[in-house]
């Protein structure tokens, strides 16, 4: 029986006839691409971004923490970086990605290549039964971060959004702060029955927060599954702007993850949201309690943090099974 239900899975999501968890809320009509003329307005000036790296880093210094950044791109009419920030024990306490305001114009839409004016995204399709791409930009956060949890960044700009249908088929990011390598990731596929059950194998019990559950269908490659709290109100049609998923691979946690639509960074407000903590943690290192979303005035970004970083002793997998 057990091998049958497992054929029943692989099957109905080869053949892209399951939506699982997200079905009820999917709706039968198509994405609507009335507003993609206004990706490309006329964007705000890209200041230069070595300036705001030094403000940043004042800010943080008056905040009695030292910024570290890594990786940047060009992205739209903007750039993206990452960076973590320590306290004077030389430990972490926030980590994050920062997008310029130029960022959210002028983006990639479906069949572009991700390079247009200097970009180095890549194109990806998205296997979710509806088909737009996503552009990820990955970037690896600075040597300093090597004590929390999380390895680099795939930011994800997603034209059109993906499934479910009505949900999240909005214009957004997707910002998937992974805990594994980026060679792990490059290799997560989606092209036989092994690898996508590969891909649905869960972690054990307590590496999740209790009320999240795996959102079936949801497998990308070089991304994995993602988990959602279904009891949110971002997940009723219509509703989508501002939500946290978390992410597994192969019975292990992949990432933590943002997801934020253009129109609502453009609105420019403010967001603190206390973070959901599972019973165990994969590795000995540093997790946040919150999530934090900044838009700051005199440098016209937006920083997505993971905040208020604390010291978790990790539980191996295997001794949890």
């Amino acid at each position: 029986m057990q091998t049958l239900c497992k054929l029943l899975v692989v099957l109905s999501l080869i053949l892209g006839l399951w939506g699982g968890a997200w079905q009820p809320a999917i709706a039968d009509s198509a994405p609507d691409t009335s507003e993609v003329e206004l990706l490309a307005p006329e964007a705000p000036p890209v200041y230069a971004t070595a300036a705001n790296i030094a403000l940043q880093k004042q800010q943080a210094a008056a905040r009695g923490e030292t910024l570290y950044t890594g990786d940047e791109l060009k992205i739209g009419k903007g750039y993206v970086r990452v960076w973590v920030t320590h306290n004077d024990a030389g430990h972490p306490t926030r980590i994050g990605v920062t997008l310029t305001e130029g960022g959210l114009y002028n983006l990639p839409d479906d069949g572009d290549t991700g390079h247009e004016n200097d970009q180095a995204a890549t194109r990806l399709k998205l296997m979710d039964w509806i088909g737009h791409d996503t552009f990820e930009y990955e970037l690896l956060f600075p040597p300093e971060a090597a004590e929390t949890a999380y390895t680099h960044m795939g930011f994800n700009w997603n034209p059109f959004g993906h499934a479910p249908q009505n949900i999240f088929t909005e214009g957004h990011y997707d910002v998937h702060f992974y805990m594994e390598s980026p060679a792990y990731r490059h290799n997560i596929a989606k092209v036989s029955a092994a690898t996508v059950l590969q891909g649905h194998k869960k972690p054990p019990a307590g590496y999740m927060p209790t009320h999240y559950q795996m959102a079936y269908g949801t497998l990308e490659p070089r991304m994995g599954i993602h988990w959602a709290d279904f009891s949110s109100s971002q997940l009723k049609p219509g509703q989508f702007e501002n939500i946290f998923l978390f992410g597994s691979h192969d019975g292990r946690v992949l990432f933590w993850e943002p997801m934020i639509t253009r129109d609502y960074l453009l609105k420019k407000e403010e967001y603190r949201e206390t973070l959901s903590q599972p019973k165990y943690y994969p590795t000995s290192k540093y997790y946040p309690l919150t999530y934090t979303l900044h838009y700051d005035q005199e440098r016209r970004e937006f920083d997505i943090v993971l905040d208020d970083l604390v010291y978790r002793q990790g539980t191996p997998v295997v001794a949890a099974s």
